[in-house]
């Protein structure tokens, strides 16, 4: 007897629910040391106010910003 397609869906959901919590763990510590900001912004090696006029903030908040991704306490409504 074949199951109800919403229960088939829960049930593998279930089972891949372990590997998806050790997968967001590993990835929560896979942090960069200098913030994901930081991080960004050298990948596509732009200026702190080229990356600024991008997010539309000052580039006075972007060193901030950066410092507070460092410390793991940026948030996406601090930024725009």
């Amino acid at each position: 007897m074949a199951l109800p397609r919403t229960l088939l869906s829960a049930s593998q959901i279930d089972r891949k629910l372990p590997a998806l919590r050790s997968a967001a763990q590993t990835l929560a510590r896979a942090i960069p040391a200098s913030g994901w900001i930081r991080v960004l912004r050298e990948s596509l090696g732009i200026t702190a106010a080229s990356f600024g006029r991008r997010l539309h903030i000052a580039q006075q908040k972007v060193g901030p910003a950066c410092a507070a991704a460092t410390r793991r306490q940026t948030r996406l409504g601090v930024l725009p």
